[in-house]
């Protein structure tokens, strides 16, 4: 699965911040790639791999972080602290 936005993103960052838990900014970013199941060139979009050190630099981290500032804008998570992320409740 290519990542062509930030849109798509919205529904599987809900789905794993539906667990109630606190996510750090990074597990969340890899465990959305895991979830969809991207490829290392997919990942690699952008710079990159599947390190952590890398996917912070990809195009998946960028659209993640887009995609979770609308949320939190429209109120579906918050950020109790910098780098953390909750589903609103």
């Amino acid at each position: 699965m290519s990542i062509t936005g930030k849109k798509e993103l919205e529904k599987p960052i809900l789905e794993i911040l539906a667990d109630g838990k606190e996510w750090e900014r990074m597990a969340l970013v890899v465990e959305l790639a895991s979830r969809l199941s991207l490829t290392d060139a997919e990942l690699s979009e952008g710079l990159g791999g599947r390190h952590a050190e890398t996917i912070s630099k990809s195009k998946l981290y960028r659209y993640a972080n887009r995609a979770m500032e609308d949320l939190q804008v429209d109120g579906f998570i918050e950020n109790p602290e910098h780098g953390i992320w909750r589903i609103k409740t």
